[in-house]
């Protein structure tokens, strides 16, 4: 991470530097001065205080996490956990005698922490695979050419006529807005080889489908899985796997 990001507003990363810090921070102390679990009981105005103690340390924490050199993936967010908990620990071990359910009031804060941490994460990779799309060069060619494994199994079809190819067995079955109905063929292929034939054209909406986002006409559904929907009726599933993903692609088609 670098200063140019925190200050960059147009930076992935910007936001969370500052905002979304403090926000974790905040929140921490607000969940533990409405809900005080585990025992913990705040009558007066010291203890308060010490509570609220908790947000310029977990900000502060947070921050320094961000920018540190950390490796990324489960063993950053190990290491963000064990310094969260640990600092915690011994900011509330100064005002009171350590013991287990003080112990269970750092882990929860930690716990909360880590978790939003993870979340704003999650955010964030989706909106930098929608950037990453809308930037990305599309196929100049109107048709898109399809191979099976022998050489007379080649099949053209106008980008905008193709809707979606199925896993059959040895074959795919490609499917395509034909002058009145319809049109399908069997192609001896994996989907792989046919997401290869088609150059971007096609996405991975499910185990067994690929599916032309770019002439969909709505998706319907919810984060157990989804429908894409075609001017002509037809219609491809979009397993929960594939959820984000296609979410993001769609995002991406709209603002081209």
């Amino acid at each position: 991470m670098t200063e140019n990001a925190l200050n960059n507003p147009e930076s992935p990363e910007s936001g969370f530097s500052w905002k979304v810090s403090a926000v974790i921070a905040t929140s921490i102390v607000v969940f533990l001065m409405l809900f005080q679990p585990f025992g913990m009981v705040i009558n007066s105005a010291l203890e308060v205080l010490i509570i609220v103690g908790l947000a310029p340390l977990n900000f502060a924490a947070l921050i320094l996490l961000h920018l540190a050199p950390l490796p990324r993936g489960p063993i950053r967010m190990l290491i963000a956990a064990l310094v969260m908990v640990s600092l915690n620990y011994i900011y509330l071990a100064l005002f009171s005698a350590p013991e287990a359910s003080l112990f269970l009031r750092v882990m929860l804060v930690g716990g909360v922490a880590i978790v939003a941490i993870a979340a704003w994460r999650r955010q964030e990779n989706l909106r930098r695979e929608v950037i990453e799309l809308r930037n990305a060069p599309r196929q100049a060619s109107e048709d898109i050419v399809l191979r099976g494994e022998s050489d007379s199994e080649v099949l053209t079809i106008p980008r905008a006529n193709l809707r979606y190819v199925e896993a059959q067995g040895n074959y795919a079955r490609v499917a395509w807005a034909g002058s009145e109905r319809l049109s399908e063929r069997l192609l001896r292929a994996t989907l792989k080889d046919i997401e290869v034939f088609a150059g971007g054209a096609l996405l991975r909406c499910h185990r067994s489908y690929l599916v032309n986002l770019s002439e969909a006409e709505r998706i319907e559904g919810n984060s157990k899985g989804l429908t894409i929907h075609f001017p002509d009726g037809v219609t491809t599933p979009v397993s929960r796997k594939y959820v984000d993903q296609i979410r993001i692609a769609a995002l991406a088609e709209q603002s081209v």
